[in-house]
C-alpha cells in the first residue's frame, strides 16, 4: 500500500489499529486456550491439577515480570520496537509450546508466550493515543477489549472443535505461522505517530505532547513518579482482583468446572465460557460509552464491582450446579459484563499521568491484571488439589484432572463412590470461587478510593498540584 494514496491520517490510523489488533488478539487467544487443551496436555505429560495451575500461572508471571519494563521501554525506546520485539518472541513461544516434547520445554513455550504478549499492550494503547483524540481515547480502548475478547472467544469452542479435526500441537503451528504473518505486516505498515508516516498530526491527540523517546534519565524519574503517587495504587488493586478472577476462570479453570457440575463435554462446556467472553466484549464497548457520556470513571467502575461481587457469591454458591444451565450461563454473561469495567481503570490511570509516562503508568495497571492472574490460576489449583487429596481421590485425578477423575470414578466405582467425588468437586471448586469472590471484594473496595479524571488528561494539572504542595 502506498502512503501517498493515503493523504488522511484520520483514514490510515484505522490500517495501524487493524495492524495493532491482531497482535492483540493472537496474545488474548493464547491467554484464553489453555483450558480448552486441558485434557490434551493432561493426557500427553501426566499433569495434576496443581501442575496445571501452575502451567497456566506461568503465562501470567511472565507476563507480570515483563510489565514494567514493557512501559520503560515504550517510553524510551519506542513502542513499535517494543511490541515487533514480543511479537517475535511469541512467534518462538507458540513453536516451542506446539513442538514440546517434555514438560520443562511445554512450561518454556508457555513462558515465552507470556513474555512475548506483556510486550505488546502497552505499546499499542501508547500508539493508539497518538491516532485518535483525547475523547476518542476512551471509546477506542473499550473497543480494543471488544474485539481482542471477540477474538477470545475463538479459544473456546471454537478451538475445541478444531481440536478435534487435527492435533492441539497442529493448531498451535498454524498459529505461529499467523503470529509471524502479523508481525511482518506490523513492521511494514505501523508507524508509531502520523508524522512518522510523512502526514500532518492530529488535533487533540497525545502528538500536541510531543512524541520524542525519553532518555534514560527521564525514564528512571518518570518511573518514580509513577510508583510514587498514591493515585496509581487503587486502579492496579482493581485490576488485580477483577481481571485476575476473571482469567483464571475464563483461561484456566472454567470448563473443567463446567464440565464437573453440569456433566458437559469438553466442547459444551468451552461454548458456554464463551458466555463470559461475550460479556466482556460487550461490556467493553458499552461501559466506556456510559462513562464518557456522563464525564465519570469511578461510578460506574464501583456499579459494576457491586454486581460484579454479587455474581461470583452466586458462583461460589452454585458449585454443585443447583441453578439451571441457561441461567448458569447467563451468570456468565453479567459476570463477564461487569468485568469489562477493569477497563476503566486502565483508562484512569493513564488520564493520572503526564503523556510522556503513558507507558508506564499503563504498566503499573498491567502489574496488578496479572499479578492477580499469576496468583489466582495457581491458588485454585493448590486448592483444588488439596481438597481431593484429603478426600483420598487425588490419585485417582493425578493423570486425568478433575473432571476426568471424576468420570474415571464413575466407572470403577458404585453410585455412592460416585457421590463422593462429587462431593468433593463442590467442595474443592467452592473453596476456590470462594478465593476469587475475596479477590473482588477487595477490589470493589479500591474502586471507591480511585482519583476520578472526569474523562481528561489529568497529568500535568496533578503534577503541578504535586510540585505545589
Amino acid at each position: 500500500m502506498a502512503l501517498k494514496k493515503i493523504k488522511k491520517p484520520t483514514n490510515y490510523r484505522w490500517l495501524v489499529f487493524a495492524l495493532l489488533m491482531g497482535l492483540y488478539v493472537i496474545g488474548l487467544f493464547l491467554r484464553l486456550c489453555l483450558g480448552v487443551v486441558k485434557g490434551d496436555l493432561e493426557a500427553a505429560f501426566s499433569l495434576s491439577p496443581s501442575a496445571f495451575g501452575a502451567l497456566g500461572g506461568s503465562y501470567f508471571y511472565a507476563y507480570l515480570m515483563m510489565q514494567i519494563p514493557t512501559g520503560m521501554l515504550a517510553d524510551s525506546w519506542g513502542p513499535k520496537k517494543t511490541a515487533m520485539l514480543g511479537n517475535f518472541v511469541l512467534l518462538l513461544g507458540t513453536v516451542v509450546f506446539a513442538a514440546a516434547s517434555n514438560l520443562p520445554l511445554l512450561f518454556a513455550g508457555r513462558i515465552l508466550c507470556g513474555l512475548g504478549s506483556a510486550m505488546v499492550f502497552v505499546p499499542v494503547t501508547k500508539i493508539v493515543a497518538y491516532w485518535f483524540t483525547e475523547k476518542e481515547f476512551g471509546a477506542m480502548n473499550g473497543l480494543i477489549s471488544c474485539l481482542g475478547y471477540l477474538g477470545g472467544i475463538v479459544a473456546q469452542a471454537p478451538l475445541a472443535w478444531l481440536i478435534t479435526q487435527m492435533s492441539w500441537r497442529m493448531v498451535f503451528l498454524i498459529l505461529g505461522a499467523m503470529v509471524a504473518f502479523v508481525w511482518l505486516a506490523n513492521l511494514k505498515w505501523t508507524y508509531v505517530r502520523p508524522e512518522d508516516a510523512g502526514m500532518s498530526p492530529i488535533p487533540g491527540t497525545d502528538s500536541k505532547a510531543g512524541g520524542r523517546p525519553l532518555t534514560q534519565k527521564e525514564m528512571w524519574r518518570g518511573l518514580r513518579i509513577v510508583l510514587s503517587r498514591k493515585r496509581s495504587l487503587p486502579p492496579a488493586i482493581v485490576a488485580l482482583g477483577f481481571f485476575g478472577s476473571f482469567n483464571a476462570l475464563t483461561g484456566v479453570w472454567g470448563t473443567a468446572f463446567v464440565s464437573a457440575a453440569y456433566g458437559k463435554t469438553g466442547l459444551e462446556a468451552s461454548a458456554a465460557i464463551q458466555y463470559a467472553l461475550i460479556g466482556m466484549a460487550l461490556g467493553s464497548v458499552t461501559i466506556t460509552g456510559i462513562s464518557g457520556r456522563i464525564g465519570r470513571r469511578r461510578r460506574p467502575l464501583v456499579i459494576c464491582g457491586g454486581l460484579l461481587s454479587l455474581c461470583w457469591l452466586i458462583m461460589t454458591a452454585n458449585t454443585g450446579g443447583f441453578i439451571p444451565f441457561p441461567v448458569f450461563c447467563g451468570l456468565l454473561l453479567l459476570l463477564g459484563y461487569c468485568t469489562s469495567a477493569v477497563v476503566l481503570t486502565m483508562i484512569s490511570i493513564k488520564e493520572m499521568h503526564l503523556v510522556a509516562y503513558a507507558g508506564m503508568a499503563v504498566a503499573v495497571y498491567n502489574v496488578g491484571c496479572f499479578l492477580g492472574a499469576a496468583l489466582a490460576a495457581p491458588a485454585m489449583g493448590g486448592l483444588i488439589g488439596a481438597v481431593m487429596k484429603a478426600a483420598g481421590a487425588g490419585a485417582a485425578v493425578t493423570g486425568a484432572g478433575v473432571v476426568a477423575g471424576a468420570g474415571a470414578a464413575a466407572g470403577a466405582a458404585a453410585a455412592a463412590g460416585t457421590a463422593t467425588v462429587a462431593a468433593v468437586d463442590i467442595a474443592a471448586y467452592r473453596l476456590a470461587f470462594g478465593f476469587c469472590l475475596f479477590m473482588v471484594l477487595i477490589s470493589w473496595a479500591a474502586a471507591g478510593l480511585m482519583l476520578e479524571t472526569g474523562c481528561r488528561n489529568r497529568g500535568q494539572e496533578l503534577e503541578e498540584e504535586a510540585a505545589g504542595s
